[in-house]
Formats: structure tokens, sequence, C-alpha cells
């Protein structure tokens, strides 16, 4: 999809708050430039301008559109980053170790093509995160998605990742588990 209508289903979702960035920074333990997190799916850069500044970011999204807007935000607002830090790269090609915080944000997990994929990605997510490290993932419950709240966007068609459904399937790693507290409206 477009830039333009990827901005405008943030807005329509709440998303242009940054609510989520909010939450995802709760579990981040006073964050350094040594704190490793690594952003899937992170698009135009939404989240990751602000992780950037006081993390160690890696953002990785297949589109480069989306990373060109990211990175030319981060230098017309003066914000130092790597260029490797922003990757057009397939999430299960990712060769980096160590993550602190691993997000899927804004739904991003229903962008992997099938549940196996989507089990893939868990599982990678598992081995590449360090001890004491926290996979953050937000995601529409089934309720939002039959009350026809969410991401509809013409062109986007995603997997759905349901909470209860995958509960039983990592139940003996997950500490907490919740749907995000916000209305997607």
């Amino acid at each position: 999809i477009s830039i333009d209508t990827l901005h405008q289903a943030a807005k329509s979702a709440g998303l242009d708050q940054l609510v989520d960035l909010e939450i995802f920074k709760k579990y981040l333990k006073k964050p350094t430039h040594q704190t490793k997190v690594l952003e899937i799916g992170c698009a135009t850069g939404r989240i990751g301008k602000e992780l950037i500044q006081h993390t160690n970011y890696t953002g990785i999204d297949f589109n480069e559109n989306y990373l060109n807007y990211f990175r030319t935000t981060l230098t017309e607002a003066g914000i130092d980053f790597d260029p490797n830090q922003i990757k057009n790269i397939s999430f299960f090609e990712l060769k980096e170790y160590g993550f602190d915080l691993i997000l899927f944000p804004w739904a991003v997990i229903g962008d992997f093509e099938s549940k196996e994929d989507q089990y893939s990605a868990l599982k990678k997510s598992f081995e590449i995160l360090s001890p004491e490290g926290v996979i953050l993932i937000d995601f529409l419950t089934e309720e939002d998605v039959i009350a026809g709240k969410g991401n509809h966007v013409d062109g986007y068609n995603p997997t759905y990742f349901y909470h209860d459904q995958w509960l039983s399937e990592f139940k003996d790693c997950l500490l907490y588990t919740s749907p995000s507290p916000r209305d997607r409206g």
C-alpha cells in the first residue's frame, strides 16, 4: 500500500499518537544505546524514529519505499543513524542475535503469509532473543476483527493472529499475555 494510505490507516487506528510506543517503552528497562531492539515491519519509522535515538535499534521491512521514507525522515530531523540499522531484509534471513526487545507492532504478525510462517517467526524470535529479552506482539483480537475494527485497507489482506489461538502453543515460554488495551476503532 502507498505511504499516504499507510499513514492514514495508522491515524484511523489511533496510532498517530504513538500509544503503542508508550506501551513498548514500559518493557525497556532503562534503555541505553547498548539495549538491542528489533522492530519487525518498521515501515516508515513511526516507532523507529523514536527508538533509534535511545537504543541500539534495528528496523526491518520488505518495502524499500517505506524504508527510504524512514531514512529521509531521520536525515531531515537531524537524527544520527547508521544505514545498516534500517534493512530491507526478510526476518527469516536476519543473522543478528541477542535482542533485548523484539517488536511486532501494529498487527505486523499478520503480514506473515500463513499460520506456519507466523509460528516460524515466533520460534525464530525466541532463538534470537537475549536471555532476559522480551517479545511484544501487537495484534487484533478476534472480537475486533468480527466487529469490523482494525486494519481495513484495500490491498491489505493479513493472516490474522488471535491471542487465544496461540496461548496454548507458547504457554511454557510466555510470562504475560494480554490483548492490546487500546481500542483500535
